[in-house]
């Protein structure tokens, strides 16, 4: 499999090998994960494996045990999957979540905190409180710009909402999530994005 042969219809996969946690650009750095089959266990070699037949197949039929990174593209006007983690089993509830907002702040909103607050249980469901925090260095990242303008507030929405409750996703996960903004919990007083409330999950 030459990787500048492969097409996908995405902009990128990214996949998180263990503790390997190897970024994956399909075009450029495919070669890079081939490789790794020397160095990992066998478990992982059978997910590498279905990553492999993944990128040949249309999203509908991308592996259930794959965590989603939904994404917006706002010059196309076209939302859709941005990246695929492949999680090992030994991975807890808790360590899965984290490792979805660690993914999303680093490709997504680098200027903001994010945070897993808690994962809660509420009337036998596990919601997952994140936080949103603004920095020093930029303290208008999340107020000024992610949560600013119809397309910025719709995509920040999308990915959010989606990511973080992984419709498509066949393994254990969480039930619902809330999101605070600077410790509180956000409100319905935005004009551009819809996270106030707790979002329950709906799998397809």
């Amino acid at each position: 499999m030459e990787p500048n042969k492969i097409r996908f219809p995405y902009q990128a996969y990214c996949v998180y090998l263990d503790k390997l946690q190897i970024p994956i650009n399909i075009n450029e750095e495919l070669a890079v994960l081939l490789k790794s089959k020397d160095r990992i266990n066998e478990g992982l070699r059978k997910r590498i494996s279905l990553l492999e037949e993944a990128l040949l197949l249309q999203k509908d039929h991308l592996p259930g045990d794959l965590l989603r990174i939904y994404e917006y593209n706002s010059y196309a006007d076209v939302d859709g999957i941005g990246f695929c983690l492949a999680v090992h089993e030994h991975y807890s509830l808790t360590e899965k979540v984290k490792l979805v907002v660690d993914v999303l702040r680093k490709y997504h909103f680098k200027k903001g905190i994010m945070k897993l607050k808690k994962i809660e249980q509420r009337s036998g469901k596990k919601i997952a409180i994140v936080e949103l925090l603004e920095t020093k260095k930029d303290p208008w990242a999340w107020k000024g710009q992610y949560f600013q303008g119809s397309c910025g507030g719709h995509g920040t929405t999308y990915t959010l909402v989606n990511t973080f409750l992984q419709p498509e996703y066949t393994g254990k996960w969480i039930d619902g999530v809330e999101f605070y903004y600077e410790g509180k919990p956000v409100s319905n007083n935005w004009d551009h994005i819809a996270l106030y409330g707790t979002k329950y999950r709906r799998k397809k």
